[in-house]
């Protein structure tokens, strides 16, 4: 399935650009009428629509956790809910996807 190909190509892309914190490279992984949300009620929580805002929330972010570092752990596909790509990481996972307290 060609969905299925592209969201497991892209997602670790978007995740190694986020790695690098380069908000260019996670931007170029989007389509431009990007939604994106962060569940909460948080100070980054919220929906942001389009690449500008959504840019704007990733710059914001790599400041707060100047860190960060992903491990991409699983991908589900786009399908019928909806939903276009599900991506499962660990947060603060060093080099080898181990986990860092």
């Amino acid at each position: 399935m060609l969905g299925a190909w592209l969201a497991q190509r892209k997602s670790p892309a978007m995740y190694d650009a986020m790695n690098r914190h380069d908000v260019e490279g996670v931007l170029a992984n989007l389509a431009d009428d990007v939604t994106f949300v962060f569940p909460g009620d948080v100070w980054a929580s919220g929906t942001f629509v389009g690449k500008k805002a959504v840019g704007e929330w990733f710059e914001r972010f790599f400041q707060q956790f100047s860190t960060i570092h992903f491990a991409v752990q699983w991908v589900v596909p786009p399908h019928s809910t909806g939903v276009r790509c599900l991506v499962s990481w660990l947060r603060n996972a060093g080099p080898s996807g181990k986990l860092l307290v």
